[in-house]
């Protein structure tokens, strides 16, 4: 019975490590908590610098001014 080097030669299980590689997502071990104001200090920003599975927790108060509209 053949063994994997005889199907794939060594450039072939190169390049499909490297497809495998680049088509995993990147992402963090867990999921974050940004705090507006202080790790981002608009609404905005902090959105903006989110990604998926985050948390933006506000701190209390009325958030006014640029980044932080309706």
């Amino acid at each position: 019975m053949p063994n994997e080097q005889t199907i794939y030669p060594r450039s072939a299980r190169l390049k499909r490590l490297v497809l495998m590689l680049y088509s995993m997502p990147l992402c963090r071990s867990h999921a974050a908590t940004i705090r507006v104001p202080d790790n981002q200090l608009t609404i905005q920003a902090a959105i903006t610098a989110a990604i998926d599975g985050e948390t933006i927790l506000l701190a209390d108060g009325v958030f006014s001014g640029e980044g932080n509209r309706e």
